[in-house]
């Protein structure tokens, strides 16, 4: 559906067309003010967060974000529930609009390509705004030079696996800034100002330093990352993901322990619980592989995994670590205490990170 500004909308079926018209029309009908302008303005950008009040206009408001399509600045939102995905965008400009409904939610892709089609169809004869720059002292970008990690967890239910996985490195280069993930990918941040940044082929400030409490953060956004020493953050987050793979190493080690059973010591108390460490890991994992938004909050076997995982994963790393000590008192090999040690250390290791978080026992299922 395509809208531009007082235009009869043919779709009037359509109540989120008829939505869009009335902000292309900054909130007015033919006859009425439906929506007071200041009212939209306040909705359009974002007034209560620290980049706001750093001067930063692009973000999210009351209901009402913003995007980039095809190198023009858009207003609108998308969302969708089972069965159907949609979206709406203005421009900024208020000279078009446009609303897309798929019968699907599995297809972001083709919501993307269609708002691409979209936007050239409806900008044709319109230059995308230059994107803005300024001339930054190597001085001033120097001073945010440093690792910046995530601190606003869209879910918090989620918000230990984002912490181990989030980080980025800011470093100067040249007459801007480079911003290198965990995973090693680069963005180039544009300044803007001294203070306001944007990304390659934004035509606008969508990234901005601030200082708050003694900290620097980089926010904008989705985006709220706060500057610390990284060996704080690599201190607790690599014991935990070379702990995560070693708990592991039980499914693997079943088949030889089964195998050579006949000439191995016993020890199969011990070898249980190793395997229950690896069992427990692996339950919330299978979980939230087979969760979506809508089932994450209910009872069935999924959350079910997830909530006997946390239970079971400290139990079973405080008993395999003292059948670990019983076993060296009664003569137990080497190479399987230096195994079962490492393993029920790992288990612990994990099931420390996981108290530390309040996963312990975590319930998903609203009761």
């Amino acid at each position: 559906i395509y809208l531009r500004p007082s235009g009869n909308l043919h779709t009037s079926s359509l109540e989120l067309g008829r939505f869009v018209q009335l902000l292309l029309d900054w909130g007015e009908t033919d006859t009425d003010l439906v929506i007071d302008p200041e009212y939209l303005s306040n909705m359009e950008h974002p007034r209560t967060t620290l980049a706001s009040d750093a001067g930063l206009r692009n973000g999210y408001g009351s209901g009402i974000s913003s995007s980039v399509v095809e190198g023009f600045p858009w207003l609108g939102h998308n969302g969708g529930i089972d069965g159907f995905s949609s979206m709406y965008a203005y421009s900024t400009s208020r000279d078009v609009g446009f609303v897309i409904l798929l019968n699907s939610t599995h297809s972001p892709q083709a919501m993307q390509r269609i708002a691409k089609l979209a936007v050239r169809y409806l900008k044709a004869d319109v230059a995308p705004p230059e994107p803005p720059g300024a001339s930054v002292a190597p001085a001033v970008l120097k001073q945010y030079e440093g690792y910046y990690h995530d601190a606003n967890p869209r879910s918090q239910a989620a918000a230990f696996l984002q912490w181990l996985l989030s980080g980025r490195t800011v470093r100067v280069d040249s007459d801007h800034l480079t911003l290198t993930s965990l995973l090693g990918q680069s963005t180039t941040l544009i300044p803007v100002s001294e203070t306001m940044f944007r990304l390659p082929g934004e035509p606008e400030a969508t990234r901005v330093f601030v200082s708050t409490e003694g900290r620097t953060v980089l926010t904008g956004g989705d985006l709220y990352a706060e500057r610390l020493p990284r060996w704080r953050v690599e201190s607790i987050r690599w014991p935990v993901l070379a702990s995560s793979g070693i708990v592991l190493t039980p499914f693997a080690m079943v088949v030889p322990w089964l195998a050579w059973r006949k000439r191995a010591t016993g020890f199969w108390l011990l070898k249980s619980m190793l395997v229950l460490c690896a069992v427990a890991f692996a339950l919330p994992v299978i979980g939230i592989y087979n969760v979506n938004d809508y089932t994450i909050g209910r009872l069935n076997l999924w959350t079910i995994a997830m909530f006997a995982g946390t239970i079971l994963m400290p139990g079973a790393a405080v008993l395999s670590f003292l059948l670990a000590i019983d076993a060296a008192r009664n003569g137990v090999r080497q190479a399987l205490k230096a195994y079962a040690f490492t393993v029920s250390v790992a288990a612990l290791i994990i099931s420390g990170y996981l108290s530390a978080w309040g996963m312990i026992g975590f319930k998903p299922w609203n009761s």
